[in-house]
């Protein structure tokens, strides 16, 4: 009896241990995120804008970036800027470092990508076009969110675009959040009617028949 009895203890113990690694697992997974993809489509000012994406690690709330130390909560950029005639490409493969950042000025949600253009301490988050030095002088093809401060193209507490040193700037002065990227919503996949419906309609109907006939045949009768 004693035996058996440290044998149940045994296996319950060890059933107890391998549910828990399961368990352990199964958490782990579910707590990692997976990166999110937002589309872009700005417009800036009256001769300019930026499309593409930004991808994140799959943060929701604060994100940061650091561009010197490479920490950041941002994975890929892939944009399109244009400005008049002029278009460049800011890539984050191209320019070999994350965006670059300050302050705690953007938020992301599982659908929006958000810039706090009102946060406080001059925060700053700027996408470039060409690798980045380090040095912001000449000027390299940006676009700069901001609120505060003044960016090398001269521009603060706003949304702008610089393409070519020395060119053309535009800029949209805007306050409060502002919606940068957003995910759109999948599409409802489409079920498919099981291939026996219609079969199970028609027996429907069928018997539907059979019993008004069998009524009238009981009225005929009566």
């Amino acid at each position: 009896m004693w035996r058996k009895s440290t044998c149940y203890k045994s296996t319950s113990i060890g059933a107890l241990v391998v549910a828990s690694a399961i368990a352990t697992m199964t958490f782990t997974r579910m707590a990692a995120a997976a990166d999110i993809t937002y589309d872009v489509n700005q417009t800036i000012g009256t001769t300019g804008s930026v499309t593409g994406t930004i991808t994140t690690d799959g943060t929701i709330g604060t994100l940061t970036t650091n561009s010197f130390t490479g920490v950041s909560n941002y994975v890929d950029y892939n944009l399109t800027a244009t400005l008049g005639s002029d278009t460049a490409s800011l890539q984050q493969s191209i320019v070999g470092t994350v965006p670059s950042g300050f302050g705690n000025a953007v938020t992301a949600t599982p659908t929006e990508l958000l810039f706090n253009f009102s946060a406080p301490g001059n925060p700053t988050l700027t996408f470039f076009g060409s690798p980045f030095t380090g040095v912001l002088q000449p000027c390299q093809p940006l676009w700069s969110l901001r609120n505060g401060g003044i960016a090398c193209n001269g521009a603060s507490a706003s949304s702008s675009l610089q393409l070519v040193n020395g060119g053309p700037i535009a800029t949209m002065a805007l306050t409060g959040n502002q919606v940068i990227g957003t995910v759109a919503p999948e599409p409802m996949p489409e079920i498919p009617l099981p291939a026996t419906l219609p079969l199970f309609a028609s027996g429907l109907g069928a018997l539907g028949l059979l019993g008004r006939r069998k009524k009238r045949r009981a009225l005929a009768a009566a």
